[in-house]
């Protein structure tokens, strides 16, 4: 799709392009141009619509975050511009424009060595990430994860879905029983999509981290739920390489418990997204989650078990 030109007007107001070109992937409704300047420099433009207020603040927000966490990780795409439109219905951001391809295209090339070496490298990257510290005002995490996890609860009761072979009661029982290991939790960046779509490479190495739409505050090891859910279907060597280099191969004693919460809290919001989705887009993003969220139960014996099969096998 090409920008009518009051978007070109927008964009060539902050970056000098000769040429401009869509670049459609993901599940987010933002336009993306990749621009391309005379000296061969390339950025990408995002712009998000909403006339809410709620939604450019969070624009900005995460503008300022990216600003920031360039001082921990270099991988992170530098953030050159943010601007809210005159109409307060739209905002554009402009950041780098990182070359490569996403891990579920690079990952699948590699042997299982490179692909446990850069999942060790993305682990430590992350650990960089999570050297941001959340704002002190920020509520507990164990208030605001909570009330999240009610509200998504309240949703799936107006509208159920069976998962064959799963047992959500007893799923939803084992999340209040071990609720009170997210009390006390020291609060940093999350990035809370981190994942191999997420991540780009070249030439078997990481280069960079892409899509913080999400981003938000929290307990870091909630940054590891989409392991289960995304990235052992792509690479469980990378996925056990993400988890050792996070850790320096030590693993604390209460990652894997707190990993496993937020594995079984994961499934009813994955369950309600992804019904939404489904029903929007008539895509069969519902049967994908129904497999994902099988594979995750399997994984933990049901949560009989916290530390994952594709881990300890």
């Amino acid at each position: 799709m090409n920008p009518d030109t009051r978007v070109l007007n927008q964009i060539r107001d902050l970056v000098d392009f000769v040429d401009i070109s869509p670049v459609c992937k993901g599940y987010s409704s933002d336009l993306k141009y990749l621009l391309t300047t005379k000296n061969g420099r390339k950025y990408l433009a995002r712009i998000t619509m909403s006339d809410e207020s709620r939604v450019l603040k969070s624009g900005e927000n995460q503008y300022n975050r990216m600003k920031e966490l360039r001082q921990y990780s270099l991988l992170v795409p530098e953030p050159h511009h943010f601007k809210i439109a005159d109409d307060g219905r739209s905002y554009l951001m402009i950041l780098d424009y990182i070359d490569g391809e996403d891990g579920e295209k690079a990952l699948c090339r590699m042997s299982s060595e490179d692909q446990y070496r850069v999942g060790y490298q993305a682990g430590e990257e992350l650990k960089k990430l999570h050297q941001l510290p959340a704002p002190p005002e920020i509520a507990s995490w164990n208030m605001l994860k909570k009330r999240k996890y009610e509200w998504y609860c309240a949703e799936f009761l107006h509208d159920p879905v069976k998962v064959a072979g799963i047992n959500l009661e007893a799923i939803q029982l084992y999340v209040r029983e071990h609720l009170n290991l997210m009390e006390g939790i020291r609060q940093t960046f999350q990035h809370d999509d981190y994942h191999p779509a997420n991540l780009i490479f070249q030439n078997r190495e990481l280069k960079g981290i892409i899509d913080f739409n999400r981003s938000d505050w929290g307990d870091p090891i909630h940054d590891f739920y989409k392991v289960a859910l995304f990235t052992r279907h792509v690479s469980v060597p990378f996925a056990r390489g993400q988890v050792d280099g996070y850790w320096s191969g030590s693993i604390p004693s209460d990652f894997w418990s707190r990993y496993a919460l937020y594995c079984a809290m994961s499934i009813v919001p994955d369950l309600v997204w992804s019904v939404r989705h489904s029903r929007q887009a008539g895509s069969d993003e519902l049967d994908r989650s129904i497999r994902r969220i099988q594979a995750m139960v399997k994984d933990h014996e049901g949560f009989s078990r916290i530390i994952p099969r594709w881990y300890s096998t």
